[in-house]
């Protein structure tokens, strides 16, 4: 993990505040000074640099990845080295991660259709382009105030490589959003993701996870050969179509999966689409207008109060 960079340079980048921290790497918000931009730069340790090809291995796998050109993936705008740091640079938002909005509570159905059909057409492009994220987790998943989803943080393959060498942690991507076959060692592939947005979705839902366990071990174990709970054991209010989408995208087997993300997310909008569910505000989905809602209320309140007092002090002239 690199040590802080608050306020030094690297190459055009002023780097003014962390506003991410991973296993070994340090995301920062910074001044772009040439374009006069903020973005976010995400800083990997000058150790890697010391290892034979890391530098032509990473640059290119993270041009590939910059490529990736889509409404709802989060675009890189430049991946350089300076003062032995490599770094990445990404568009900065002012945004919440959908990690954020779960912890808020359980999400209305109809917002998670909205947001799944927006990762679903990121994912289907990258698998496309022959990319697969194998990371997806809501903490991946940035959202802004209208529900505008952009994926980043695909996964690369360099660097998982040297998190295991330096931390000793698990393979690519996070055990709690893990398919199956990546546990047992199988290359990653389309299906992965559409399993992994399946325990994304599950969890944005009901605010758990569907497997428990305390290693991470014990988690890929639990993903091989435990079944999932039906969403509607969790929430009883979910139709049984969506609750059967979203355990197919669960399946052990791959094969046994939607072919497409995007095959997963129309499943989910047909599952929704005559059950009679109505649009309903999550408490978390805007944030700020939650405090807002409750400023108004309380005016209100107030306005009504004072009313009463005038009324009575009328009605006690009146009766002089």
């Amino acid at each position: 993990m690199t040590g802080s960079l608050e306020g030094a340079r690297l190459g055009q980048y002023d780097l003014q505040a962390v506003i991410g921290q991973g296993r070994i790497t340090t995301t920062y918000r910074a001044d772009q000074l040439r374009a006069r931009r903020a973005v976010a730069v995400k800083v990997f340790p000058a150790a890697l640099l010391h290892e034979d090809g890391f530098w032509v291995r990473f640059k290119r796998e993270v041009s590939v990845i910059a490529r990736l050109k889509h409404a709802h993936i989060l675009p890189i705008y430049d991946v350089d080295r300076k003062g032995n740091y490599p770094y990445i640079v990404f568009r900065y938002l002012t945004a919440s991660s959908l990690a954020e909005w779960i912890r808020r509570g359980p999400l209305p159905l109809l917002e998670v259709v909205h947001i799944a059909e927006q990762i679903a057409s990121a994912l289907d492009y990258a698998h496309q382009q022959g990319v697969v994220h194998q990371a997806i987790t809501p903490s991946n998943i940035l959202l802004n105030g209208d529900a505008r989803v952009y994926v980043f943080d695909f996964e690369i393959p360099c660097i998982q490589e040297a998190i295991i060498r330096l931390t000793g942690a698990a393979p690519a991507g996070s055990p709690a959003y893990m398919a199956p076959e990546l546990g047992a060692g199988a290359p990653a592939a389309p299906a992965a993701d559409i399993y992994a947005l399946g325990i994304v979705l599950f969890e944005a839902l009901t605010s758990w996870l569907p497997f428990k366990a305390d290693t991470p071990i014990d988690m890929m174990v639990e993903h091989r050969v435990t079944p999932a709970p039906p969403v509607r054991s969790l929430r009883p209010d979910i139709p049984a179509k969506t609750s059967a989408a979203i355990a197919r995208a669960l399946a052990k087997l791959p094969d046994d999966r939607y072919q497409t993300a995007g095959e997963f997310a129309m499943a989910l909008r047909e599952s929704v689409r005559h059950s009679g569910v109505r649009r309903q505000a999550h408490s978390g989905t805007r944030p700020g207008r939650g405090r807002r809602r409750w400023i108004i209320l309380l005016g209100a309140l107030a306005l009504a109060a004072v009313a009463v007092l005038i009324g009575v002090a009328i009605g006690g002239l009146l009766g002089r």
